[in-house]
């Protein structure tokens, strides 16, 4: 049985061989083979002088640490973290029967081993289903009268990283939250992200250890006062139904920067209508920054009404279309001027 290399031809049983002329043996195809065997020479290995002068391996770059943080995390402090949770548990009016719970819902993943999966993310998982359905169920029975999206919005505006993360400092949920290295240095616990995270981590805790009645009531405690101010509020929601009303595109939002130290991110963000500018906004997420920029849009756009623009266009659905042109009109004319 004949073997043939990749890259060449047989020739069939009789063929005549045909010869190759002088011009082809000048230039040589490349072959695939060819290829595979370049690919496969080994490189020198290059020693130096280890430990007990020995002969050891040299080490490549990218073993040598090129790029490796230059910070070692353990040149950073030990975290500290307090453990009196009794005082914890009087603020949140529940007391563990497993205390687990609760130590499992204040440790970030930085603060542990690879190995090691008993961080707060699968609580924070469970803590958030819960406190969405406790919500709702609050404002349906606070709010009979109030239709579908107001409710929604008004759950948005009491369950979103903000406000979880006022609820995490009215709590004093900070100094318990447990960090790694370089999280603490950071100041992470004061990070509203990670705080709430933790708050709803707690709460996912708590419902583990009791049942939903239990962290019902918790959650009517914490979020009570909240419940009595919240508004049907959501600027992203109104400036897009508005300038759907109007015949507009839907408007775009763009980060513009971000200030502030790294614990303690501030975020600019502007929103874009056709093109232009038409509000900036900042806040403590991209979210609150996003929802301030949409708030002076519609300040800006609709000044003369002093309602919400979701009840304007129920009265008047065609009321705005004025409003931008006259906008556009004033853009021309403010060029000139200047």
């Amino acid at each position: 049985m004949r073997i043939i290399r990749p890259g060449k031809l047989g020739t069939m049983p009789g063929a005549q061989k045909r010869v190759p002329t002088k011009a082809e043996n000048a230039i040589k195809p490349r072959e695939i083979w060819d290829d595979f065997s370049s690919s496969k020479k080994k490189k020198k290995k290059e020693f130096e002088r280890g430990d007990s002068d020995r002969m050891v391996a040299k080490s490549s770059s990218l073993k040598s640490g090129l790029f490796k943080s230059e910070i070692d995390p353990e040149s950073y402090p030990k975290p500290e973290y307090r453990e009196d949770f009794e005082i914890l548990e009087t603020t949140f009016g529940y007391q563990f029967k497993d205390r687990s719970w609760l130590e499992r819902a204040l440790t970030h993943r930085s603060a542990l081993s690879l190995q090691e999966r008993t961080d707060y993310e699968r609580l924070e998982f469970l803590g958030d289903a819960v406190l969405d359905l406790s919500i709702a169920h609050l404002l349906s029975d606070k709010y009979p009268e109030a239709k579908e999206g107001d409710l929604s919005k008004m759950r948005a505006a009491l369950v979103n990283t903000q406000a979880l993360a006022d609820v995490a400092k009215e709590l004093g949920l900070s100094p318990y939250i447990r960090l790694g290295r370089s999280e603490t240095a950071s100041k992470g616990s004061e990070r509203p992200s990670i705080m709430a995270d933790v708050t709803e981590a707690v709460i996912g805790g708590i419902y583990r250890d009791s049942n939903y009645d239990t962290i019902f009531a918790v959650i009517e405690k914490l979020f009570g006062n909240l419940l009595n101010q919240v508004e049907p509020s959501d600027p992203k929601t109104e400036l897009q139904e508005a300038l759907h009303g109007a015949g507009s595109e839907p408007p775009s939002y763009l980060l513009e920067l971000v200030e502030g130290p790294e614990h303690a991110p501030l975020f600019v963000t502007v929103v874009i209508v056709d093109g232009e500018i038409a509000g900036r906004g900042k806040g403590n997420t991209k979210k609150a920054a996003q929802q301030a920029s949409a708030s002076e849009a519609l300040k800006r756009m609709f000044p003369i009404h002093n309602q919400p623009i979701t009840s304007y266009l129920t009265i008047n659905p065609v009321g705005l279309i004025p409003e931008l042109l006259l906008i556009q009109k004033e853009k021309p004319n403010q060029q000139k001027a200047a």
